[in-house]
């Protein structure tokens, strides 16, 4: 298959991955919340905050480097492979030292024992590490979708049932382990079809993959920071139960950046590495993908903030009101989040991992006062509504620094390609406000608001964007691409 080929296989094969996966975890998430606490959300929150963390250190930011070379030895790929393992270790042992202040931080003894039993991952994860990556270089993502679908119905199915009989948050750390091992399993036999591993370490050979992916290491952790150091400052000065809410509604209102927007971006990145030095066509795609993106997210975030008053009582139970203005406002703030989500695929795919982490370095140095800030006035309220001025301040120096040097666009183009989308949802929203004061109530008027406002969405999309429409169907479903 030539590029363009293989491209929408990408695509077609991770778009039905994601349908089955996030269909899972809607399963999941309806049915772990009606029998959990949310302190159970909230203990678990802080365990893999800090476990996540650790992880952008896992394969030393090398897996950047392996799409971005374009050719790999199977010496090299040998070499980074015990690289991994080595590092595995480290970590374990270090996340041992570091559990026995992990309950006294955070004022909560079990922490400890959560945070040992999902730090073991540690030593099952790198074994799959480099051949997902290599899987994903050689876009065979109708392996990688097998993967996907596989761990995520195994780790949803225990966490159901352990949630079911009373587990608490033991269901969600035995589910996510379960999940972590058969994702591990899979890629490792059918990545070793793509390359040999050898007992052979030669670090010269893999200097330059080191040397590429420490600063995407940096970026990475220093991005994870980013995303989750709300969550750690309201772990330490609210608590558990906070977080909960928190954490809850995090989850919730990022399902599109962490569940959908992969359906692009995985395809994306090596697909911007192979058009690195095709400046025109880089553009075109780039743009392209803001678009499309940017036209599946907002009507589902947007959605979801005029919904989140109904949807969270009837599908998850009256002990989660507390979330619905979170959800709201964190809305707003994927929003702006899914814009610039393929930024990282863009610096990562023209070599620039060290401006990738000098501005997430930058940006996390910002994002500490705006979350003390919200911490100190004692209400996650506030912490959220922080992260949407932060997000505001950001976004045309993100622009500048990330995507105009490398893409060669304009500031209107970039701007045309995210904000006519967002517009696009204007009669949505006014049908969905309007259908709430008919005399319906309940499920009946959720129901109702949903149909009418999807439909009116697409009718909007298929007189403004027919074309879009097009592209979007043939990128999924026809296996077609337009670049």
């Amino acid at each position: 298959m030539n590029l363009k080929e293989k491209a929408v296989s990408g695509f077609k094969w991770t778009s039905f991955a994601t349908i089955a996966v996030v269909s899972v975890q809607v399963i999941q998430l309806l049915v772990v919340s009606r029998y959990l606490a949310p302190k159970d959300f909230g203990l678990v929150a802080i365990v893999t905050t800090v476990i996540f963390f650790m992880r952008s250190f896992s394969d030393m930011g090398v897996s950047a480097a392996v799409i971005h070379k374009k050719e790999i030895s199977d010496d090299q790929f040998s070499s980074l492979f015990w690289l991994n393992v080595f590092v595995g270790i480290l970590l374990f042992i270090i996340s041992i030292i570091f559990s026995f202040f992990i309950g006294k931080v955070f004022n909560e003894d079990i922490l400890k024992e959560i945070f040992l039993v999902i730090a073991s991952t540690f030593l099952i994860i790198p074994f799959g590490t480099l051949f997902q990556i290599i899987l994903q270089k050689n876009f065979k993502f109708e392996i990688l979708a097998v993967q996907e679908i596989s761990a995520s119905l195994a780790g949803g199915l225990l966490t159901v049932i352990l949630a079911v009989y009373g587990y608490g948050y033991w269901s969600l750390i035995f589910g996510y382990m379960l999940n972590t091992i058969v994702r591990t399993i899979v890629v490792f036999i059918r990545g070793r079809k793509y390359v040999k591993i050898k007992f052979l370490f030669d670090y010269i050979q893999i200097k330059s993959f080191i040397n590429f992916g420490l600063f995407q290491m940096g970026e990475r952790s220093v991005n994870f920071l980013n995303e989750r150091l709300d969550q750690l400052l309201i772990g330490y000065f609210l608590g558990p139960v906070q977080l909960g809410y928190y954490s809850f509604a995090y989850n919730l209102v990022s399902q599109p950046i962490t569940v959908l927007n992969p359906i692009f971006t995985k395809v994306a990145f090596p697909l911007f590495a192979k058009l690195q030095d095709n400046k025109d066509l880089l553009k075109k795609t780039y743009l392209k993908l803001i678009k499309i993106i940017t036209i599946i997210n907002a009507p589902l975030l947007l959605g979801l903030l005029l919904e989140a008053p109904l949807l969270i009582p009837i599908f998850f139970g009256s002990k989660w009101n507390n979330s619905i203005l979170i959800i709201q406002i964190l809305c707003i703030v994927s929003l702006f989040k899914v814009i610039n989500n393929p930024t990282g695929s863009l610096i990562l795919a023209v070599g620039k991992a060290n401006i990738g982490f000098y501005w997430n370095l930058a940006v996390m140095l910002l994002t500490i006062p705006f979350i003390l800030i919200g911490a100190k006035l004692g209400s996650i309220y506030y912490i959220s509504l922080s992260l949407i001025i932060l997000q505001v301040i950001i976004q045309y120096p993100s622009y500048r620094v990330l995507i105009q040097k490398y893409i060669n666009s304009r500031l209107f183009e970039y701007f045309e390609s995210c904000a006519k989308p967002i517009s696009y949802t204007f009669f949505m929203i006014i049908s969905i406000i309007a259908i709430s004061f008919l005399k319906v109530s309940g499920l009946n008027l959720l129901i109702l608001q949903i149909i009418t406002g999807g439909v009116i969405y697409f009718i909007t999309l298929y007189i403004l964007e027919r074309d879009d429409i097009y592209e979007i169907k043939s990128l999924l479903i026809k296996n077609s691409l337009k670049l």
